[in-house]
Formats: C-alpha cells, sequence, structure tokens
C-alpha cells in the first residue's frame, strides 16, 4: 500500500469515527475534508477535484455515515432505545436516561412502573396518582413536577443517550382511583432537571 493510499485510508476511518461520535452527540455531521490536513489532502490528490466534486464527496460520506447511525437505531433517533415503545405504550426515562416507567395509552392512559406496578395516570394533562395525590403535569412529552422542573421524559422528547430498557414486568391489577385533590397553580415550565427523580415522584401516587 502506497503513502498516499494510506492516509487516504487513515482519513476515511477518522472520518467515520467523528461521523458516529457526532450523530450519536450534537447531530452535526463532519465532513471528511474537515478532519484532513492540507498536506493530506494534497498527497490525497483531492485538489484534482473541483469544489462541486468535493461537495459531492462530503455529502456522499455524510450520507453513508447518516444511514449506518439511522439503521443502528429505532426511527434514526440516535437518542432512541429498541423496544423500548410499542403501539399503545409510550416509555418514560429519568434524568440518567433509565427506563423508569410507561404510559399505557390504551389502558385509560395508566402510569405503569418498568415492573409492572400501576401508580398513576394521566388526567388531560395532568397525572394523578392512585391515591388522588397530584404528581405533576405531562406536555410534549414531558414530565414536569410541581416546581416546572422536568423528572421524566419520552424518547422522542429526551436530549440525553437513552440507556438499554430491560424486559418489562407483568401488569398488576390497577386500584380504585381515589377522589383528585385540586391541581396547584401550573409553574412556567423549565428546562432545567428535577430534584426528585422519577421513580420516586411517581411511587407518590401509589396506594
Amino acid at each position: 500500500m502506497t503513502r498516499t493510499k494510506f492516509r487516504l485510508l487513515t482519513g476515511i476511518l477518522l472520518f467515520c469515527t467523528l461521523t458516529v461520535v457526532s450523530f450519536a452527540q450534537v447531530h452535526t455531521p463532519v465532513r471528511l475534508t474537515d478532519t484532513m490536513t492540507p498536506e493530506d489532502f494534497k498527497k490525497c490528490g483531492l485538489q484534482k477535484l473541483t469544489n462541486t466534486e468535493l461537495e459531492s464527496l462530503n455529502d456522499w460520506m455524510v450520507s453513508t455515515m447518516a444511514g449506518g447511525v439511522a439503521k443502528a437505531t429505532d426511527g434514526g433517533n440516535p437518542l432512541a432505545t429498541r423496544g423500548a415503545d410499542t403501539d399503545d405504550e409510550i416509555a418514560l426515562y429519568d434524568g440518567q436516561g433509565n427506563a423508569v416507567a410507561y404510559i399505557a395509552t390504551s389502558d385509560d392512559s395508566t402510569v405503569y412502573t418498568w415492573a409492572g406496578k400501576p401508580v398513576a395516570y394521566l388526567d388531560a394533562d395532568n397525572i394523578y396518582g392512585f391515591n388522588g395525590k397530584h404528581l405533576g403535569w405531562f406536555q410534549d412529552g414531558k414530565l414536569f413536577d410541581h416546581q416546572g422542573r422536568i423528572a421524566g421524559t419520552t424518547t422522542n422528547a429526551a436530549t440525553i443517550p437513552l440507556k438499554a430498557a430491560p424486559f418489562k414486568g407483568f401488569k398488576q391489577f390497577q386500584p380504585f382511583k381515589a377522589f383528585e385533590e385540586f391541581a396547584p397553580l401550573q409553574p412556567i415550565f423549565g428546562f432545567s432537571q428535577s430534584q426528585i427523580p422519577l421513580a420516586l415522584l411517581l411511587s407518590q401516587g401509589a396506594k
């Protein structure tokens, strides 16, 4: 293998690595030519290409790597985890990317822990425990606590890498719903993380 071909292969491998990291973290594609020094660019003979040909090369490499990342994830979302969501169950993740609970949309929007215990349910955008306690609000794929902080998110609303979800436990029987307490005044919903772990917040609604 000639030195020029070796440099070109090294550049392509570096490009592939940076592209995968970029798509998995910030969704900003890395161009092949951005990973090369002027010396490598010249030794690989890329100066012979026109600007249009260089852009086509960059676009081809980006689309090729993007397709590989998309196939390795659910729906092309690098933050998604396989098997976490189904047609009628929406996974809820905590601030560390752990699958903690899920919303059974076809089961009166009941919120089950991942072990299968029913702890809460949705009433419009309010989240009530089966003991009648108001736990928070669910809007735009995010579960907000009473301080307006994010306690949990769905797959699509997550902004951090999500961990692989374990197998779900069998659903337990739902208890009777207690009388709902009055919902507090909604705070201004923000972007900060709740100080209450999602599992602890939801456990406050169990009977």
